[in-house]
């Protein structure tokens, strides 16, 4: 497996991972499936590449094969008030590669990310009340739950609580 930070040029695989995430598992992003199709790719290139925007990290995980097997973003607050926080999102791995330590891999390189940068006390993560092996996933890893928000996205007719969840890094 090789762990990179995606950029312009993965604009492509980046897209289709999020469409099969976004079909095969909704609380993946908070982004709907036909937001992600309405995606036009100078978008996702923009988004992707971080010479646009500093404060927004893609880790990806490619097979021997180049194919896009997993992401996870990573999203460092700029306010000068807000700078001892970042935030994780969208994790995800596509099914057949997932119980393989891919996910742990990822949230570690960004754990040692944040922790190079000595502002940030706190890793956050919102999760899907629903996303039950997300929710303990984090937990295993050590984030501990600090809010609730019930009710905070509908998906179809249903809806759902957001989970806040916190880890300290420095």
């Amino acid at each position: 497996m090789i762990y990179t930070q995606l950029n312009a040029s993965h604009g492509q695989d980046y897209q289709q991972l999020m469409l099969m995430a976004t079909q095969e598992s909704p609380f993946s992003w908070i982004t709907s499936h036909n937001e992600v199709r309405a995606l036009a790719m100078p978008a996702i290139t923009e988004m992707l590449d971080h010479s646009q925007n500093e404060s927004l990290i893609y880790i990806g995980v490619f097979t021997a094969e180049k194919k896009l097997i997993a992401c996870l973003s990573l999203a460092f607050l700029m306010q000068h008030r807000l700078k001892h926080k970042a935030t994780l999102q969208g994790l995800y791995v596509l099914p057949e590669f997932r119980r393989q330590g891919i996910a742990r891999k990822m949230l570690a390189r960004c754990v040692s990310r944040v922790s190079h940068n000595t502002a940030v006390i706190f890793l956050d993560v919102e999760v899907v009340t629903a996303a039950v092996a997300a929710r303990q996933f984090y937990r295993q890893e050590g984030f501990s739950c600090y809010a609730f928000e019930p009710d905070a996205i509908k998906i179809g007719q249903n809806f759902y609580g957001l989970e806040s969840l916190r880890l300290s890094v420095n």
